[in-house]
């Protein structure tokens, strides 16, 4: 089938719509072949482990399940990337990051001090200073900076570009889903869903108006 499905949680929320896509395919009610994986910083996040885990579990139980015509349980087939590893996109390579040492901004007080006093514009000193690896924590206007370039050649992300070789208009469906009062979700949202990173980046477009995404998302609220 050409279709390709992907479903990318952002945040500890995310992963709580993952956890519970994930319990919808185990009792049949997912499509027939699903890839999905994660965005967060926050590679302690609670959220992240036990839906890993929980995956885990459905693809073994899945494997060892003696597949009937009349029986729909666990039959889609969840996707995710080679490494578990990979599954999540932890945004930064070096722990305890911050926004000040991912833009460099202390050589952008003397290469650039154009730049530098720009972001000292847009940033308080707190926020440039700020360590990153539990998260963004209420501060979306950050994460959406880290968050806007994601590289093409690693996993996650090279599993969703890998699939857009071959692929016709509309033939590979994604859809977000983030919570709309975090700093995760809220940053990663507007941003892995704007025009030009997933629907319309080098690898999906198909001529100027077309592209071979169809993209969609949801914003969770507060519960």
């Amino acid at each position: 089938m050409a279709i390709k499905n992907y479903l990318i949680g952002i945040g500890g929320t995310g992963a709580r719509v993952i956890e519970a896509v994930v319990h919808l395919c185990a009792a049949g009610l997912g499509p027939s072949e699903l890839s999905m994986f994660m965005v967060d910083p926050d590679s302690g996040n609670g959220n992240l482990d036990r839906t890993k885990k929980l995956i885990t579990a459905y693809k073994n139980i899945r494997a060892k399940l003696q597949k009937t015509e009349d029986c729909p349980l666990f039959r889609t087939d969840i996707k995710i990337p080679p490494d578990e590893k990979k599954f999540v996109w932890e945004i930064f390579e070096n722990t305890n990051a911050t926004l000040s040492e991912f833009i460099n901004f202390e050589n952008l007080k003397s290469t650039d001090p154009n730049l530098s006093d720009f972001a000292s514009l847009l940033f308080t000193a707190d926020e440039l200073t700020t360590k990153l690896n539990e998260g963004f924590r209420g501060h979306p206007s950050i994460g959406s900076v880290v968050m806007s370039n994601p590289p093409q050649d690693k996993y996650p992300f090279k599993m969703l570009w890998d699939e857009m070789n071959d692929k016709k208009p509309n033939d590979i469906r994604v859809f977000i889903v983030g919570s709309v009062f975090g700093g995760t979700g809220a940053a990663g949202f507007p941003t892995l869903g704007s025009k030009h990173l997933i629907k319309y980046n080098m690898s999906a477009k198909v001529g100027d108006a077309e592209s071979k995404v169809l993209l969609g998302g949801a914003l969770v609220l507060p519960y």
